[in-house]
């Protein structure tokens, strides 16, 4: 059966790449639904009952299957792209309850942030956020993109040493996040008064980091150099962050 619903799994898995997520959301359904109807049907086969035991067996038994956990990983995904995160959640979590996969708990992790942010900055949400993050990294020590989404839920939370160490395995790993890293890294310096390290990444990311970054790393740059007391210079950044914001104006 599995061989059969492959190709589904293959399409939608494509179509999720191109932007269609409603498409990558259909077919993901068309596989779910079939192994729920497998599932009914082997728990009222008695011949089979004592491979599944004598209650219902719904999509929960059957998502252990490689073919059920691919269809709900990737609708999670097409759900959370759409902005229906009750949804992604749910899927995420139903996968991850049978088959923990690290990129299903990488969006488990980046839904709680998203809400957490959403609800008045709830430390509870970050908490999870931290820890679904770290049982993707627990599962996959190379996921640089789980330490990332890690780090901002410490930053969220104050944990501001368990942060930093997050954003700079990112940096160390040399993969393309853009300067989000350095611009994160130097708010998590800044907060614990690690001034000097802060005004470097911030410098980093004026240097190399593109003009939507510019303005942030130039606050960080000023409040670097205020809080270490070298106020001239905190003028002069302050000065460049406010014709930063009127160039991109002007664009």
């Amino acid at each position: 059966m599995e061989m059969q619903l492959a190709p589904l799994i293959a399409q939608a898995g494509k179509e999720l790449g191109s932007g269609r997520y409603q498409e990558a959301i259909d077919l993901c359904s068309r596989v779910i639904n079939h192994q729920q109807l497998r599932a009914h049907e082997i728990a009222s086969n008695p011949v089979r009952t004592t491979e599944w035991g004598n209650t219902e067996v719904g999509v929960d038994d059957l998502v252990n299957e490689g073919a059920g956990v691919d269809a709900l990983v990737i609708r999670a995904f097409a759900w959370e792209k759409l902005g229906k995160s009750d949804l992604a959640l749910q899927d995420a979590l139903t996968a991850v309850s049978s088959n923990p996969r690290p990129d299903a708990l990488w969006l488990m992790g980046k839904v709680f942030l998203q809400e957490g942010l959403l609800d008045h900055m709830n430390p509870e949400y970050f908490r999870k956020s931290v820890e679904a993050s770290g049982e993707a990294i627990a599962l996959d020590s190379r996921y640089v993109s789980a330490y990332f989404l890690r780090g901002c839920a410490r930053l969220r939370l104050g944990e501001y040493r368990g942060a930093i160490s997050d954003f700079s395995i990112v940096l160390d790993s040399k993969e393309d996040l853009g300067s989000k890293a350095h611009v994160l890294r130097s708010e998590a310096y800044l907060r614990n008064r690690q001034f000097a390290k802060s005004i470097g990444d911030a410098g980093w990311v004026i240097k190399n980091g593109p003009p939507p970054d510019l303005m942030q790393a130039y606050v960080q740059l000023g409040d670097g150099y205020r809080l270490g007391g070298k106020f001239w210079l905190a003028v002069d950044a302050y000065d460049k962050r406010q014709t930063s914001a009127f160039d991109r104006a002007s664009e």
